[in-house]
């Protein structure tokens, strides 16, 4: 198994060399990979022989999840040298400049030869993995080692192929250091897989989200947008395919309507604008002076701020891939509606579970969705058990740090 594992991850590394000749970002990623993995020996210079905390995301989102712990380590441990590997494009380019990650990579196709590069060049003091980045060459190398291995936000569902009693990827699941679980079913999976060390400590970006909202800065000419005489409903990263649940709601002038698409290009907005036929005005050339009942913000970075004014929200992609960010819009206590898929995001399931988000397919559900929560009383529950749900996944952050700080960073 080991050997189809290694010919596999070969073959899809020639496969993509091949694609990069017809797909120009393809092309580009190559070939980025490729520097990265030429200048790890300068990322290790750069350390200055300081002990190196490696985070492995395999995207943004995941990125999000890790970039609290990192924040925590940065400081406990002001002298250890924090890096970061990528695999995708979309997380890497959206990289975030800040104070505690010293230097961020492409992470090569996990082949045995890469992995042993990567382990004996960076010879980091500890890895840490997010969610289940399993690499398995990366992982038997660091081992070999000696290198703690910690992986965090861990979800696991009953299906993955790592659990199957036929595969040896079990085996190997149980020689991690230490894996903490966004959820008590990864737990309980884990557990009956066999790995000793799992400790079920919930999400480590609730503190981050709680700290955000804490400290922002409110803009009140910006977001003077907002009557105060309306119930105030916002759509958050909006698709072209929710507006066959949201669009007759629209023009419900009992409410203000906030429209903010996932894509703020001019024809994806134009394109909104003219489904939706509502002839709102656009932040971008808004007077300030508008008598419509709603707004469309084809600008970006204003999401997150105008939650804070809202009474209930819409979240959108649920008929695309998944749904967008519902951490989100649950710290200021909303009621949240959601499309159905949203399968990828444990938090979600969770506020389902217990009656934050309600998930909609048609019109019909979306507008009962509103019905339902335009009594005060109803909305203030949704508040009191969101702020629950913020207490109880609060802690997981220093919980991973008693743990490291105990057994893993000296």
């Amino acid at each position: 198994m080991k050997f189809l594992y290694s010919f596999g991850n070969h073959l899809f590394e020639f496969l993509l060399f091949l694609y990069g000749f017809f797909n120009k970002r393809v092309g580009q990623w190559n070939k980025d990979r490729s520097i990265h993995f030429e200048e790890l020996k300068s990322i290790k210079d750069k350390s200055s022989a300081r002990p190196i905390v490696w985070m492995h995301c395999a995207s943004l989102g995941e990125f999000e999840q890790g970039l609290p712990l990192l924040k925590e380590i940065k400081l406990q441990k002001p002298s250890h040298f924090v890096i970061v590997s990528f695999f995708s494009p979309s997380g890497y380019s959206h990289k975030r400049k800040n104070e505690v990650v010293d230097e961020y990579f492409y992470l090569p196709i996990d082949t045995p030869s890469h992995a042993q590069t990567l382990v004996g060049v960076l010879q980091p003091s500890v890895f840490i993995g997010v969610r289940y980045e399993f690499w398995w060459n990366l992982l038997r190398q660091l081992k070999a080692h000696h290198i703690p291995v910690v992986f965090i936000s861990v979800v696991v569902k009953p299906n993955f192929y790592f659990l199957s009693k036929w595969l040896p990827f079990v085996h190997w699941l149980r020689e991690i250091d230490c894996l903490f679980t966004q959820d008590s079913l990864s737990y309980d999976l884990l557990k009956q897989a066999g790995c000793e060390y799992v400790y079920p400590v919930g999400d480590t970006r609730a503190l981050s989200v709680v700290q955000r909202r804490d400290t922002m800065v409110i803009d009140d000419a910006v977001y003077g947008m907002i009557p105060s005489d309306k119930l105030v409903v916002v759509y958050g990263s909006i698709y072209l395919s929710d507006l066959k649940v949201i669009g007759s709601m629209m023009r419900d002038k009992r409410f203000y309507h906030v429209v903010v698409p996932h894509n703020v290009s001019l024809q994806n907005v134009n394109d909104i604008d003219r489904t939706l036929g509502c002839n709102f005005p656009r932040f971008s050339n808004w007077n300030r002076e508008s008598t419509h009942n709603g707004i469309i913000v084809d600008a970006i970075g204003h999401l997150f701020g105008l939650y804070r004014y809202a009474n209930m929200v819409y979240i959108g992609g649920g008929f695309e891939r998944s749904i967008h960010n519902t951490l989100e819009p649950a710290v200021f206590g909303l009621p949240i509606a959601i499309g159905p898929k949203h399968g990828l995001f444990i938090e979600a399931e969770d506020f389902l579970n217990v009656g934050i988000a309600t998930e909609v397919k048609s019109e019909t559900d979306f507008s009962d969705f509103i019905q339902k929560n335009l009594h005060q009383d109803k909305r203030e529950n949704i508040k009191n058990l969101a702020n629950s749900y913020f207490e109880a996944n609060s802690g997981s952050v220093q919980s991973i740090m008693n743990h490291l700080n105990a057994k893993i960073l000296h």
